[in-house]
């Protein structure tokens, strides 16, 4: 996870890169992210009221406030506290519109919606969150996402903002293996060529989030159903669900055995405490599990906002942070600096050498 903050902090088009806290909350990460100048995307009031409780020195500003469902209150609290409002449902903005009257906050922009729809709000929108929504169809990227954006900016009488959310995963080059940092840093500048007039802030992908976590577990238990093995462990499966979302994939090696190979059968990993869901489905699986081998389960960091060490589904296996080496804040404006006097440097020496 450092690495990951560190890399993405490091990109010249990013200008703000904001945590979503429902991937993973836990305390220790949303620690290193403050401690980095990373800014917070949440879902719910609780998650941006225990943010500024936990840590009260957190700029509002680097707060972005996006409910799945929200109440009037919520809005006008959220508001009230400074933080950056987006509005999902533009049917909100004409059955309140004393609620969002004079108030400054960001629509969504994704496939499906036009720039015409955004009108009637006037000079309020600051700007655009883009991310599609569950199961919509790609936009090509920054060739199909420039048309609207084009069109939106004659909306704003200021430069906007643009926000990329996870959805844009969807939009990027389904044969990588992962969202990668060089890939994800030529998309962006890819959209920055496509969007010059627009500020880019970035949410961090679930997909990276994922892959800086890794769940043990032991198997309690081991059978057949037909062609596929069940294989319960004492751990959850249900909330590893980005995987279906967001492309993530899972590996799996049994640290009790672990030069026996691997089998073609697809074998499906159940959470102890079963249930609808509670299921991972792999089609390569070491060759060899038995009753009380230890597992490992690669890319497990984002185990989603309803998953926490203190759930009674982890069956006593806590979530636990270990400590890498420790990382100085990036400095983006220093790191800006840096950049224009090593070019100054390097075009001092190509006139000496002249």
């Amino acid at each position: 996870m450092n690495e990951i903050l560190f890399d993405l902090l490091s990109m010249d088009v990013v200008d703000r890169l904001f945590y979503p806290v429902h991937a993973n909350p836990h305390p220790k990460i949303l620690r290193k992210a403050v401690e980095q100048g990373v800014g917070f995307r949440c879902i719910s009031w609780n998650e941006m009221d225990g943010l500024l409780r936990d840590f009260p020195r957190l700029d509002p500003e680097q707060i972005v406030f996006f409910p799945v469902a929200a109440q009037d209150r919520e809005f006008a609290r959220a508001f009230d506290r400074g933080v950056h409002v987006v509005v999902d449902d533009l049917s909100a903005l004409r059955q309140r519109p004393d609620l969002f009257q004079d108030r400054r906050f960001f629509i969504r922009g994704d496939a499906g919606a036009h720039h015409r729809e955004i009108g009637f709000t006037g000079t309020s929108i600051q700007g655009l969150y883009w991310s599609l929504k569950p199961h919509a169809p790609p936009v090509s990227g920054p060739d199909g996402m420039c048309p609207f954006l084009t069109g939106a900016l004659a909306r704003f009488p200021d430069k906007p903002t643009l926000i990329l959310g996870n959805g844009m995963e969807q939009e990027m080059d389904r044969e990588q293996a992962w969202v990668n940092v060089p890939a994800l840093g030529e998309y962006l500048d890819a959209v920055a060529r496509a969007c010059p007039r627009f500020n880019l802030w970035l949410e961090l992908p679930h997909g990276m989030i994922a892959r800086a976590g890794i769940l043990i577990t032991r198997v309690v238990e081991t059978r057949r159903q037909a062609d596929i093995r069940l294989v319960r462990v004492n751990g959850d499966m249900r909330d590893q669900a980005f995987h279906e979302r967001c492309g993530i994939s899972h590996r799996m090696v049994n640290l009790s055995r672990p030069h026996r190979g691997e089998t073609v059968s697809t074998t499906a990993i159940i959470g102890e405490a079963g249930g609808q869901g509670n299921r991972i489905d792999f089609p390569d699986a070491p060759a060899v599990i038995q009753e009380g081998d230890v597992m490992i389960f690669t890319n497990m960091g984002a185990t989603g906002a309803e998953v926490s060490p203190e759930d009674e589904c982890w069956k006593g296996v806590p979530q636990d942070y270990l400590h890498a080496r420790s990382l100085c804040p990036v400095d983006i404006h220093e790191k800006q600096r840096m950049n224009h006097t090593e070019k100054q440097d390097n075009s001092s020496g190509r006139r000496d050498r002249e």
